[in-house]
């Protein structure tokens, strides 16, 4: 099989790190995959904010987590199960032990800004795994972006007035083994020319 197709089927989504740090060399690749991702208009707008200082990672977590409490289960139906861990245990950890976490920002207002930020973060995931490290993608702290202290202390990280986090991803030595995948749902797949490609087994 492909090398890229064999990273790309079995990459799984890690959720619990060993302490040791990444090295340099492996960061730098990771976030050089993320610069050369698809991104509409060739336009280039998502940055990549690294944290790397073990307080700061489990500091920006428990705030996300504090703002995720104060969410709305019935406005949030998505969320409902994170709503809940967060307001049962404000130690939870949505960063989950890892030392390296990625949030990706994009200015507010730009349309393309989710699109972009999914496929830098999702190339970021694969080049994590390429060179056996674990990933996993973030969802929580876009879900809060917009509270107060977030906003707050996204910008004393470096972002700008005029952004908001998109995605994001941590990254770190798996401590566990590899999850495995689940099984795909049927009638994802629909070929238009079905007489001359339908019968392609997946």
């Amino acid at each position: 099989m492909n090398e890229t197709i064999y990273a790309l089927l079995h990459r799984r989504s890690i959720r619990k790190y060993k302490p040791d740090m990444v090295s340099q060399e492996y960061l730098n690749q990771i976030l050089k995959a993320g610069l050369y991702a698809a991104n509409g208009g060739n336009n280039q707008f998502s940055r990549f904010i690294v944290i790397t200082e073990q307080e700061r990672v489990s500091g920006f977590a428990h705030l996300v987590c504090a703002e995720m409490g104060k969410l709305d289960e019935s406005t949030h139906p998505y969320q409902a199960n994170d709503i809940r861990r967060a307001r049962k245990s404000p130690e939870y950890n949505c960063c989950y032990g890892a030392p390296v976490l990625i949030l990706v920002v994009a200015p507010i207002n730009h349309g393309n800004g989710m699109a972009d930020s999914a496929c830098a973060t999702q190339n970021m995931l694969n080049a994590a795994y390429s060179l056996g490290l674990g990933s996993c993608y973030m969802n929580h702290p876009h879900w809060v972006a917009g509270a107060a202290s977030i906003k707050s202390t996204m910008q004393q990280f470096g972002m700008r007035e005029d952004e908001t986090i998109y995605c994001g991803l941590v990254v770190g030595l798996p401590d566990q083994e590899l999850p495995p995948a689940a099984k795909r749902k049927d009638s994802r797949i629909c070929f238009v020319d079905s007489e001359k490609f339908g019968g392609a087994d997946l």
